[in-house]
């Protein structure tokens, strides 16, 4: 009998389990936002390293071909996945294969679609006509999964467009409307300065930044909710970064 008293002491009852839960409960409440943004930071960081590399490729592209590519990783081709080499002799549309081997340094970690054939189109792409930006015809493809050619539109400031997809690197970015980038800082210039836009992700919008990187190799986080501005239009969309905002 002392026995079995001893073991029922010993025993958990349905409250002491019940408390044993919430707390657990609390603290998995506490822990996982710790995690998510740990993750965050990190993803943060790998696309720092992608934009360290993507600066050096492109100061590899100019010092041979003496101006800068059309496109950062390159075009897109339904029938072929991202990540074929292009075939001819030609100079590159973009910094892949040649300056950049490896074509997850394109992919942004926070970018849902990883269909590798999945491509589209870019109403804000644009070619320099004399001093006037036309769009070039046909519009050139860009794959979906290449986050730093193209990304999403914000449809407010932190909300990411499941249909719209703007083009954030251009060499010339002249004459796209009031309080676009200043026209004396574009990559067609041989020796564009260091705050020259390069490009930026709107993919770690939802947690409130934008990371862009800029000619000198700066690259930095931009809250999506101050600076950056997205506009719509019949014709195009547009976006800006206010001065204050880099």
């Amino acid at each position: 009998m002392a026995s079995a008293r001893a073991q029922k002491r010993h025993g958990f009852t349905l409250i002491e389990l019940l408390v044993v839960i919430a707390i657990i409960a609390i603290i998995a409440a506490i822990l996982f936002p710790v995690f998510a943004n740990v993750r965050e930071r990190a993803r943060q960081a790998t696309v720092m390293d992608s934009f360290a590399q993507i600066q050096r490729g492109l100061g590899e592209f100019q010092a041979d071909y003496h101006r800068y590519p059309a496109a950062l990783y390159g075009y897109g081709d339904t029938t072929k996945p991202m990540g074929t080499p292009p075939t001819g002799n030609a100079a590159p549309a973009g910094l892949y294969p040649q300056f950049i081997k490896d074509p997850s340094v394109f992919i942004d970690p926070n970018n849902p679609d990883k269909d590798n054939k999945g491509a589209t189109q870019s109403v804000s792409v644009n070619t320099l006509n004399g001093s006037v930006l036309t769009a070039p015809a046909p519009m050139q493809l860009f794959y979906k999964a290449d986050s730093y050619d193209i990304n999403p539109q914000l449809t407010d400031a932190n909300t990411l467009s499941s249909t719209a997809y703007l083009a954030r690197y251009q060499t010339s970015w002249t004459d796209i409307g009031a309080g676009g980038v200043n026209a004396n800082r574009q990559l067609r210039y041989p020796n564009p300065p260091g705050d020259t836009f390069v490009t930026l992700t709107t993919y770690h919008a939802p947690k409130g930044v934008v990371l862009a990187l800029f000619q000198s190799g700066s690259a930095k986080t931009i809250d999506s909710r101050k600076y950056l501005q997205e506009t719509g239009g019949t014709d195009a969309n547009y976006w800006t970064i206010t001065p204050t905002g880099h």
